[in-house]
């Protein structure tokens, strides 16, 4: 049930389209323009993978790039990850620890494996119980999400059955407390063999767990519905799936890449699809556009939306950004066979729902396939700027240069009691744009790409507002965090039942200056929580349920430097996950107990 309400703009009969001024970088000392382009299908991705508070970049089977910092980036040789076979890649803290992990797709002869981040700018590939084998774990893409909402990650992994030398299923690799990872086989998500292509995660429906969603794709001149699930785990309590049946998202298509978006800003997520070569192998597909009207989906047509609906092309990836920080999501289709990618502009903050195609922009190239594409701010200018991964000309770095003077914000979430990465938390802003009162909304999402992702970062743009009004954030724990008077043009960290710092690396929550420890964990009737702060100080511990509601105050006082134990009963509460949580004026660390009987 919504209880946000949106102030309509006028509908205006003039739109004006904007063209985004996009500079292709072409600096032979750039390592990113100077790679050879791959042949292949690839996958892209933005993140911060040492927490320098600058996006750097890791592109399939060619290489990471180190941003250093003034547009210059730097190949990393000894990384760790691999760099030679691939074709998806996916990021997220699955061991919330603070660092980012990678896990990277592909079939063949090296299949799919996982890469834990050492914290040091270096990879090591996890090789604890399935994932040993990564040839058992070939796979087209891959997404992070925690779907059974115990604060730890979990992959999916989506198999195209006889293909890149595939010959089973899907699989779904839960992520245990520990940080180790169990198949599990017995799921319907991976029973049947099917012409599975890229797997996302999303809470479409507003109900507190994330559904899955994986393009069909059979390629062949036949259309096939899509694999969709809905997650039952509010339902029931009990992470489980079943078949998606809402109509009409289940008709059938080519589905390549699933992207649920607020295009229309009315705080509901609307569905966006890309589709390949459908009936006529050489021609390509329309692609399709799905609006919530809360809780009841429409196709939405030509006279709706315009031609993002009825352009046929063999299209892979769907970006969906505020490119020109106006306040509503413009989307980059990528595509393949030798067809020109399509970027269109939305005009609902001019009015109208209809999108715009812009031309003349330099990543438009017709020579050769186009794959993929990325989007984030890589120079922390404000604008989002793309990687396109093509195997002709462009291949390569753009730099969002607009100078239109529209206000922006960036945030940085880190959860706390929810996943580290905060992914499929959703964000809400307000904001006066043109003298309306203005909502929007971003889902945070670790495959929003054709076997990629943009940054994890959340952008809005604000067009000509001064100020931002309000931001909520809704975290997968359920804990909904509310700010208020919010200056725009900065970079923000957003941490889980904390205030909003200034700046993207204030906070790293688990490098500080106190140590925290439990054991036993599990623990059945008690466990010894320890903390070892480096000096004097004030503070409080506590222990938090997965809902976030307080269940013990274990100390508030002041502690000396060195250690100190404090004892908890925890055969006095009910079996399950908790959060110990240490918090003083300077340093910040939570640790996870589970509780067993």
């Amino acid at each position: 049930m919504k209880y946000l309400l949106l102030t309509p703009l006028c509908f205006c009969l003039t739109l004006t389209v904007l063209a985004q001024p996009f500079s292709k970088i072409t600096d032979p000392a750039n390592p990113i323009f100077s790679d050879t382009p791959e042949t292949f299908y690839q996958g892209a991705s933005w993140i911060d993978y040492d927490n320098d508070g600058l996006l750097d970049l890791f592109v399939v089977r060619k290489a990471l790039y180190h941003n250093e910092g003034n547009g210059n980036f730097l190949k990393v040789i000894n990384s760790g990850l691999i760099t030679s076979a691939g074709l998806g890649n996916s990021w997220a803290d699955y061991d919330n620890d603070g660092d980012i992990d990678c896990f990277i797709s592909g079939g063949n002869n090296r299949g799919s494996s996982l890469f834990t981040n050492k914290g040091d700018g270096t990879f090591e590939r996890n090789l604890e119980g399935p994932l040993a084998d990564s040839l058992a774990l070939r796979a087209w893409s891959c997404a992070w999400g925690d779907y059974d909402n115990d604060s730890y990650t979990d992959i999916i992994l989506a198999a195209p059955y006889n293909f890149i030398a595939i010959t089973d299923n899907n699989k779904l690799l839960h992520n245990k407390v520990n940080s180790t990872f169990e198949r599990i086989d017995t799921s319907i998500i991976c029973q049947e063999p099917g012409a599975y292509t890229v797997a996302s995660w999303s809470d479409f429906d507003n109900d507190k767990d994330i559904d899955l969603f994986i393009g069909s794709g059979p390629v062949n001149g036949t259309l096939l519905p899509d694999y969709l699930y809905k997650n039952n785990l509010t339902e029931t309590g009990i992470p489980s799936f079943d078949e998606l049946t809402v109509a009409p998202l289940t008709e059938p298509r080519d589905g390549q890449q699933w992207n649920w978006i607020d295009f229309d800003n009315d705080s509901d997520l609307d569905g966006f699809v890309t589709n390949y070569t459908g009936f006529d192998v050489t021609d390509g597909y329309v692609n399709e556009f799905y609006r919530n009207d809360n809780g009841t989906f429409v196709k939405l047509t030509f006279s709706d939306v315009g031609s993002i609906v009825t352009d046929e092309h063999i299209s892979l990836a769907n970006i969906w950004e505020d490119f020109d920080n106006d306040g509503d999501l413009d989307c980059l289709v990528i595509n393949d066979a030798g067809q020109s990618n399509v970027y269109y502009q939305n005009n609902w903050n001019s009015g109208s729902l209809v999108f715009s195609k812009v031309s003349s922009l330099p990543f438009l190239e017709t020579d050769n396939p186009n794959f993929s594409g990325t989007a984030g701010d890589y120079d922390n200018d404000g604008d989002l700027d793309l990687f396109i991964s093509s195997s002709g000309s462009a291949k390569g770095l753009y730099r969002n240069d607009q100078a239109n003077g529209n206000r922006w914000i960036n945030l940085k979430l880190v959860g706390t009691i929810s996943n580290k990465s905060a992914l499929n938390a959703k964000v809400l802003v307000k904001a006066v744009i043109n003298g309306a009162a203005v909502w929007q909304m971003r889902e945070v999402s670790a495959q929003s790409s054709f076997n990629g992702m943009n940054s994890l970062n959340v952008e809005f743009g604000f067009g000509n507002a001064t100020v931002v009004d309000s931001i909520i954030i809704k975290w997968p724990s359920g804990i909904i965090d509310y700010y208020t008077g919010i200056a725009v043009n900065q970079f923000y960290t957003a941490v889980e039942q904390q205030d909003l710092t200034v700046g993207m690396n204030e906070l790293q929550n688990e490098i500080s200056a106190t140590a925290l420890e439990i054991y036993p964990n599990p623990a059945s009737t008690f466990c010894r929580v320890r903390t070892v702060p480096s000096n004097t100080m004030q503070c409080t511990l506590n222990i938090y349920d997965q809902l976030g509601n307080r269940v013990l105050l274990l100390f508030d006082g002041t502690l000396s430097k060195g250690i100190h134990d404090f004892e908890w009963l925890t055969a006095d509460v009910p079996a399950g996950l908790y959060t110990c949580r240490f918090i003083s004026e300077n340093s910040y660390s939570s640790i996870k107990i589970l509780v067993v009987k």
